[in-house]
């Protein structure tokens, strides 16, 4: 790791099962996270149990190419 350069984990889409709507990370987990200084990228999915918008809404980034992480 660089110098200065944050860390950055992501939470994945859940794809193994189409009514699968666990989540890794609570949005409250997150908040913890990224109030540390850790960066969290969100990877979209219509069936997560919590919306792009309660990540969002505690720091998170959401997009599709969660590569970097």
């Amino acid at each position: 790791m660089v110098e200065g350069q944050k860390h950055t984990i992501a939470i994945l889409r859940e794809n193994k099962n189409k009514w699968e709507r666990r989540c890794s990370l609570t949005p409250t987990e997150v908040a913890k996270l990224t109030a540390s200084g850790i960066r969290v990228l969100v990877q979209p999915s219509s069936n997560r149990c919590y919306s792009e918008d309660d990540f969002e809404a505690v720091g998170a980034v959401i997009q599709e190419d969660v590569s970097e992480a």
